[in-house]
Formats: structure tokens, sequence, C-alpha cells
């Protein structure tokens, strides 16, 4: 009796071992026939392949979903024995960038890690994962957020499927990341892998930008300064909050209104308090959506400028999320502003320095005064560092 109970279990381990095998197939990342699109509009395709330095690599092409067949060249990938390998430019060194051999916990994944350029990631867990009926192997590196899955590739890619793996070294750089949307066989039309929902609007949440009890921090060409909102006051009829500018650490209670701002309708709005043309100028419009134009005010450029909206995604911020709309060359952030220029120059279309090309600011930093934590970033703060030390004391 014991030795059928014996001969039964055995059936059942040594079937069930059959059914896995039977169930699991290696799938190469490096294939044509399938499209990787990122949560920005992009799109990724193996379009063809080319002999460089005597080995067969496949062409990546990037476009967008408004442009779908216009590809332009991102560089080359091969695979060989479940490692991938990449050459950004047909000069480049060749480096792995994906070692999906790996067997266990602990082991080291041989694949080049983008910042600061360095070589192994250990494995923090390994699973599989169903995909169209089969099993694929699902990797999980310490430091790096989401999983690498054979065939798919990086499910939090940094930049894109060539540049898998980042350091995350402030929650600034967090938020500048791409993410991966969805893999899709173009055959089919079906998805092999979709981003899971994130319930987004159970955690989205409207942040003003014109808003008391937060400290923007900027730096750039001509020094580091910071920008506050405090205190109201009343032009023309219409309530307006006082917007500071400081180069100290802190506002001090002698620092001179800079301008005034108001926000409606998640519109911003400023009037400058010296000069001839006191006007009021819109300089954000958060209302607007992707495909959207609209005409704002650039303080720099003095004078209106034609924005159109590029695309719209949200953003984590704490514990909500944030809507963060792309123009050209530049994005906004609801209770952020803009990220590559000044709190009022949220408008440009053609460089970031206009209109002098030889200075640069950009956002360092967004703090809530009130808990102490960082929305934004997370340096630049003097504050934090320096305190005040009268010389006459009590």
């Amino acid at each position: 009796m014991k030795r059928l109970l014996l001969l039964i279990a055995v059936s059942i381990v040594w079937s069930g071992s059959v059914l896995q095998a039977q169930e699991y197939e290696y799938v190469p990342l490096v294939r044509e026939g399938i499209e990787w699109g990122y949560k920005n509009g992009e799109i990724y395709r193996f379009i063809g392949e080319e002999i460089i330095n005597g080995k067969v690599y496949k062409q990546l092409g990037n476009s967008s979903r408004d442009y779908p067949d216009s590809y332009k060249i991102a560089g080359y990938a091969r695979e060989e024995n479940k490692v991938v390998y990449r050459l950004y430019s047909k000069d480049a060194e060749e480096v792995p960038i994906y070692d999906f051999n790996v067997k266990q916990v602990g082991d080291i994944m041989q694949a080049w890690h983008t910042e600061p350029g360095y070589f192994g990631m250990k494995v923090e867990s390994l699973d599989s994962i169903l995909v169209n009926g089969k099993y694929r192997k699902m990797i999980k590196l310490e430091n790096q957020r989401g999983e690498c899955i054979e065939g798919i590739g990086s499910t939090e890619t940094g930049y894109n499927i060539l540049y898998p793996f980042y350091q995350i070294t402030s929650e600034f750089d967090e938020k500048t990341k791409n993410k991966l949307e969805y893999v899709k066989n173009t055959a089919t039309g079906k998805n092999e892998w979709q981003r899971p929902n994130d319930n987004l609007d159970d955690k989205y949440e409207y942040v003003p930008l014109v808003r008391e009890g937060v400290e923007w921090g900027y730096t750039g060409d001509l020094g580091d300064y910071r920008c506050q909102i405090k205190g109201d006051t009343i032009i023309d009829g219409t309530t307006y909050k006082k917007f500071y500018r400081y180069t100290t650490c802190g506002l001090q209670k002698n620092t001179p209104c800079y301008v005034v701002v108001r926000e409606n309708d998640k519109k911003v709005y400023y009037r400058e308090i010296t000069g001839d043309n006191r006007e009021e100028r819109l300089i954000y419009d958060f209302s607007l959506e992707k495909g959207d134009m609209s005409i704002l005010y650039s303080r720099s450029a003095l004078d209106y400028m034609q924005i159109d909206v590029r695309y719209v995604d949200t953003i984590q911020v704490g514990s909500t999320y944030r809507k963060r709309l792309e123009y050209l060359i530049h994005d906004v952030i609801e209770g952020i502003g803009g990220l590559k220029n000044d709190w009022l120059v949220a408008a440009f279309t053609i460089a970031p320095c206009v209109p002098d090309c030889n200075v640069w600011i950009y956002l360092s930093y967004v703090k809530n005064l009130v808990t102490g934590e960082y929305e934004y970033g997370n340096k630049g703060a003097c504050g934090d560092t320096y305190a005040y030390d009268p010389y006459v004391k009590d």
C-alpha cells in the first residue's frame, strides 16, 4: 500500500513537471513584429537587420502614436544565449543589457546599469508570468522598480528598450523617467503585456499652483534663488496673492513683493506691480488636454506665445497623482509649475533659454514648509543645513 502511494506521488510530481515544462517557452526580446508603447506616446519596434563588425543586429525603430510609420533608428540590438546586447550607434562598444540566464535569488545579472555606469545587479526574486498561454521568467532586481520579463524587457524602463536600468537618485529623477505601457503583437493586434490599472481616479487630486506654505527652489547660471507665495492684496477689485523671490535662506520680513498672482478654474494669472504695463496676463492653463492649443504669456520673451500640448499623463506626488502637461521641450505639473524655467516663465517653445541662450534655469525642488517634506526634488533648500545664530544674544 505504501509502495502504491509512493508511486502515485512520484507520478503526480513527474506529470506536473512535464506539464510545467510544456507550458514554459523562452521568447527572445530582440524580435520583429512586436511594438513597445510608452506612456509619453513613443513607440519602438525592431524593423530589420544590419551587419555591424561581423555581427547581425536588429535595428530599433523609434516613432510616436501620432506618426506610427515615421521611424528613426534609435540603436541596434542582438540576442545570443538569452543575453541581449546593445549598440546605441555603429561606432559604439557593445554592452549587455539583459541576461535571462539567472537561475536563483542572489545571482548577479551581468547587465549594464545606466547611471553611474556599472555592470551587475543582484536578483531579488524569481517568478513566472503567463503570456498567451505560455509561462515566461520574471525577474526582480535589487534597487530597481518593476520586473524584467522574457520577451518583454523591463516594465519600468527608464529611457527605452536599450536603456532599461537606472539609478533612482532622487524623487526628481523618479518622476522624469518614462514607463512602459504595453507590448503588442502587431500581426494579431493583441497585447502580450499591459500595464495594470493604477486606479488613478481614486488617487488623483487637483492641487493649485497658487498656494501658501510652499517654497520653490531654482538653480542655474544666475545662481540659486527661492520663491514663495504669502499674503493677499486687492488690485482693481480683484484679490491676488503676493509672490516673493529671494536668495536668502527663507523669506525675510523686509523682502519686497515681486509680483502678484491668482488662480481661477485651473488657470494662473500674474500682474507686475512696477513699471508702466501692469495688465493681468495668463501664464498657466492646467485645464488643457492633449492636442489643445493655448496662448500664454512669456515673461522672458515679453510676449504671448502659442503653446501646443503634445502629451498629458499623471505622475505620483506623495500619495496622490497630478496632471503633467508636455509642451514641445517643457513639462508643467499641477501644483509644481514648470520644470525647466522660472515659476513665472512657463511658456516657451523654442528653447528653455529664451531670450538669452547663454543662461539656463531649472526647478530644483518644491518643499512643503508646514510638513518639511519635499513634493518635488530633494535638495537645494539651504534652510535644511543652515541655521542663523545671532551675534547679539538676549
